[in-house]
């Protein structure tokens, strides 16, 4: 997963156009459940489990982004 496609997906739950790499995804309008649905698309689309805190301390895409890649993917987590 890249900054871009997390930037897409902020875009998609967000209904928002334009959102940059540094845009806060709470400050665009982002709630708790909408972060909820956030998490449940990263597993989805790219196998990787996060924490509701990991957006909360990584609210952009670029941060968000950086979490991902050095996050242990769900599949090797048995």
């Amino acid at each position: 997963m890249t900054p871009a496609e997390v930037r897409q997906l902020f875009e998609e739950l967000l209904d928002v156009d334009d959102v940059t790499m540094e845009d806060n995804f709470f400050d665009l309008g982002g709630s708790s459940v909408l972060a909820l649905r956030l998490l449940l698309e990263v597993e989805k689309r790219w196998g990787v489990t996060l924490s509701l805190i990991d957006v909360l301390h990584n609210p952009t895409a670029a941060s968000l982004a950086q979490c991902l890649a050095e996050a242990p993917s769900s599949d090797s987590a048995v």
